[in-house]
């Protein structure tokens, strides 16, 4: 948990991507804080996490990362979605 917040951006990521694959409780809402990051890596992660916990609300981040317009987190908003939830 204590990972999530580090400065290394790359180090932030992973563990959140960890957290996710464990189902916490806490991958939802720091997912939602990743995603305020702005930072595409966080958001792509973000995004991966939501599928992973089986989140609601994975159709409206995904709908975030088409207003987002970068093409590495649409593509991953489109891969996500087709894998299913």
């Amino acid at each position: 948990m204590r990972l999530v917040d580090d400065a290394d951006e790359y180090v932030s990521r992973r563990s959140l991507l960890a957290l996710g694959a464990l189902k916490s409780v806490h991958a939802e809402s720091l997912a939602e804080k990743a995603w305020l990051t702005g930072h595409e890596y966080q958001r792509i992660a973000a995004l991966r996490v939501l599928k992973d916990i089986a989140s609601s609300k994975l159709t409206e981040y995904a709908q975030f990362a088409e207003e987002d317009g970068r093409k590495s987190v649409i593509k991953s908003a489109h891969d996500v979605l087709k894998t299913g939830q």
